[in-house]
């Protein structure tokens, strides 16, 4: 729980920022396993104890958190953010965004930016989920 405060908004971007981070967690599976062999595959470790990296878990955490702004379930301003995308596709969803162009990485990387271009990927009955539950869920079928 102390890796994913406030991963929504702070989310390394950097490989090195990403791999400490993710060391985090392989640290765990070690001592969660009480397996400190050289010999021994972390990442079997992490497959036996059926935990996603902790970047996949933050990218749900940020589209169920656009989830919830969208659907005006967490108050946020976004009139001068979010605009509608132009133009329908067949696989295309109600609620899809332009994206937001950005000139520096800190930006580049932000919630908004980072975020529309997955909530514009996905499927639509993921999206149109009734309830924050049901949109996890959908999001647990779905994809990366």
């Amino acid at each position: 729980p102390h890796l994913e405060y406030s991963a929504t908004v702070w989310d390394p971007y950097t490989t090195k920022g990403i791999q400490a981070v993710e060391a985090v967690q392989r640290r765990a599976a070690r001592v969660t396993l009480n397996d400190y062999q050289r010999t021994s595959s972390v990442t079997q470790m992490l497959n036996d104890l059926q935990w996603p990296l902790l970047s996949e878990r933050r990218r749900k955490a940020r589209l169920t958190t656009f989830y919830k702004i969208t659907h005006s379930i967490t108050k946020v301003p976004t009139d001068n953010i979010l605009k509608p995308a132009q133009g329908r596709t067949r696989g295309s969803h109600q609620y899809k965004y332009q994206p937001l162009h950005a000139r520096t990485d800190t930006y580049k990387y932000s919630l908004f930016p980072r975020t529309i271009p997955q909530w514009n990927a996905l499927p639509g009955p993921v999206d149109m989920a009734p309830t924050v539950e049901s949109f996890r869920a959908r999001l647990e079928v779905c994809p990366p």
